[in-house]
């Protein structure tokens, strides 16, 4: 690794950031525009809606708990 900072895709930052909330107890908001804000909030650059869209899909995911597991757990990775 170069240490280097890498460029994420909305979508990617998404995935990264449900996942973290999904492993460390949190919930999304149930609405999409709802996500967005939230997002907003917390300074999140990019396109907060379409972030909330694959939000919105991941969480509703019955595979999704499993697969943010093996996400943050292979972070040491990155």
């Amino acid at each position: 690794m170069t240490g280097e900072p890498v460029e994420l895709s909305d979508t990617e930052v998404a995935t990264v950031l449900a996942a973290l909330v999904e492993t460390t107890g949190g919930r999304w908001p149930a609405h999409p525009a709802r996500i967005a804000r939230t997002l907003r909030r917390l300074g999140i650059d990019g396109n907060t809606e379409q972030m909330a869209a694959a939000i919105t899909a991941l969480v509703r995911d019955p595979a999704w708990p499993h697969r943010a597991r093996e996400i943050t757990s292979s972070a040491s990775d990155w």
